[in-house]
């Protein structure tokens, strides 16, 4: 015999909603043991939620919401009829985010731009002598939906991000080495709740400037000069 359930009020779930809204990355937990995070959470005309992933594939709960029970100031359960999802809120959403032109979005190299980095979203790993610089979404500014799936496709077909195991909330970073007395940039991809790079592309070689653009050349040079600089910096 099927019973019928009611979605949540849409009072709470539109509560619900604004609450999320002052954050910029989650962890879901749900009860038949899936764990994923998200970026942003919206509530879908037909009751259910979508968890988005920055540039990756989006979840959504299994079923409309029955139920939203808060347990804390960040963190939530909501029920469908057959599962349970907890939400934790992990970082806040900043202010002021940085206004910038829109614009198209080709290729790696639309990305090698150092105004596009943060010393939140820098590593030293010292035990293998490389500086991660990670490009801070915030930076970007207010991307279009076109905008987004742009870079989703540059992290999807240039640095190996179409698999399942690679889609969670991501970004682009960039890997500053120095082998031999030689500068090397890699490009991967960057896990937003994990905080490190999960795939590596060597992208330049001091060896083999002579074969690169001259614009690709100075905005190696540029990545290279910030990396000094900030290698520097995390060493104190």
């Amino acid at each position: 015999m099927h019973i019928k359930v009611d979605q949540v009020d849409n009072k709470k779930m539109l509560s619900l909603i604004s609450l999320l809204s002052k954050y910029d990355l989650f962890h879901i937990s749900v009860n038949n043991g899936k764990e994923f995070n998200a970026t942003e959470i919206i509530g879908r005309e037909s009751g259910t939620l979508e968890f988005r992933r920055l540039f990756a594939t989006p979840v959504f709960t299994d079923d409309i919401v029955v139920n939203i029970q808060a347990v804390d100031i960040d963190e939530f359960i909501c029920n469908t009829p057959n599962q349970t999802y907890r939400i934790k809120a992990l970082h806040n959403k900043p202010q002021n985010i940085v206004v910038r032109k829109h614009k198209t979005w080709k290729e790696i190299s639309d990305l090698m731009d150092i105004g596009y980095f943060s010393e939140e979203f820098a590593i030293h790993i010292k035990e293998l002598d490389m500086l991660i610089l990670a490009i801070d979404p915030w930076l970007l500014g207010e991307l279009s939906p076109v905008e987004k799936n742009q870079i989703k496709n540059i992290i999807n077909i240039y640095l190996g991000g179409l698999s399942r195991s690679m889609q969670m909330s991501r970004s682009v970073c960039f890997q500053i080495r120095n082998v031999d007395g030689h500068d090397r940039i890699y490009a991967g991809i960057y896990d937003l709740e994990g905080r490190c790079s999960v795939t590596s592309k060597l992208i330049y070689d001091d060896r083999d400037k002579e074969t690169v653009s001259d614009e690709f050349y100075q905005k190696a040079q540029c990545i290279l000069k910030y990396a000094k600089a900030m290698w520097k910096k995390l060493s104190q």
